[in-house]
């Protein structure tokens, strides 16, 4: 969910990959691996995403939800 809002940003804003990579001091692989959600990112990652893009950290995390607990089942 949070690589699939950061493309849907990057995209609104007109940004290429390169674009966001160079405006986040990121390589383009990394970005793209965030959007394809195959990389776990750290808070200070966020934030220069978030930067890059124009919107505040808060932005980019509000519709991320926890995962559901997994359903035991009953003995």
């Amino acid at each position: 969910m949070f690589g699939a809002k950061v493309r849907r940003l990057r995209e609104d804003a007109g940004l290429t990959l390169e674009q966001l990579g160079e405006r986040c001091d990121m390589q383009l692989a990394y970005v793209s691996r965030v959007e394809r959600g195959k990389k776990d990112i750290q808070l200070s990652t966020i934030v220069r995403l978030a930067c890059g893009l124009g919107v505040t950290p808060a932005t980019l995390i509000e519709d991320v939800r926890c995962p559901e607990p997994p359903v035991r089942p009953t003995p």
